[in-house]
């Protein structure tokens, strides 16, 4: 997946960084790794269509969640330095607790691409990027 950053963001972080010599890579994870993912999950939550079928029904008790994924936490997360990976709770569409839809989240399943994740992302980059910018302005000092 392709994103793109405003280089004058980029530019604002660098200078920040610059002022946290030894504390800003552990300010940047901590940041990531707890406001990244909850934007990013929020977001891609938010755009995840519910079908209308009926979940209720015995088929479904037996064999699948009776949720749909915009009701749960359909995702798991895995932490790296500077970085994070956000995917689904994807596997068999019939195992249970599975959203074997959202295994390939950038096309969905179904009729057409739904570009959750791309889609998603577009909306939470510059979120996470302001977040960035105020922990490390915050533990610089908030003098910037």
């Amino acid at each position: 997946m392709i994103f793109e950053l405003d280089y004058r963001e980029i530019q604002r972080l660098q200078e920040n960084i610059r002022q946290l010599p030894n504390r800003a890579e552990k300010v940047i994870n901590q940041t990531l790794h707890t406001d990244g993912v909850k934007l990013v999950e929020s977001n891609v939550t938010r755009l995840i269509p519910v079908s209308n079928r009926n979940k209720n029904t015995k088929w479904y008790r037996e064999h699948g969640s009776v949720k749909h994924a915009k009701d749960t936490k359909w995702s798991i997360s895995k932490t790296e330095n500077l970085g994070f990976i956000l995917k689904s709770k994807g596997g068999a569409a019939n195992k249970r607790g599975s959203f074997g839809y959202l295994v390939f989240p950038d096309e969905g399943r179904g009729q057409e691409e739904q570009n959750f994740t791309e889609r998603a992302t577009d909306i939470a980059v510059p979120q996470i990027m302001s977040k960035l910018h105020g922990k490390l302005i915050e533990t610089i000092g908030g003098n910037l």
